[in-house]
């Protein structure tokens, strides 16, 4: 599929680019890490989630009417009973 990273999102190493922080990772857009903010809606079609599964949770409510796809990469909806998600998730 065609892809364009149009936004990085992050709540650690705001304005750093990612090859700073992955040397093998060189995406050469100039994107920076931003902070998610409410806008964030207005310029992704889909919304990738690779974050710990309570905040997965949150931005998937903040951005589920906004956003038209968003693929979460967390546990966050992957087990739906507590008792499951202890024996999965220690």
């Amino acid at each position: 599929p065609d892809l364009e990273l149009a936004f990085l999102g992050g709540s650690s190493h705001i304005g750093r680019r990612p090859s700073e922080l992955h040397p093998g990772l060189r995406l050469g857009n100039g994107l920076t890490v931003r902070p998610v903010t409410e806008d964030v809606a207005d310029q992704v079609d889909v919304l990738y989630l690779a974050t710990p599964a309570p905040v997965s949770a949150e931005l998937s409510a903040r951005f589920a009417d906004r956003v038209p796809a968003i693929v979460d990469l967390s546990g966050a909806f992957r087990i739906r009973t507590p008792e499951l998600h202890d024996r999965w998730y220690p």
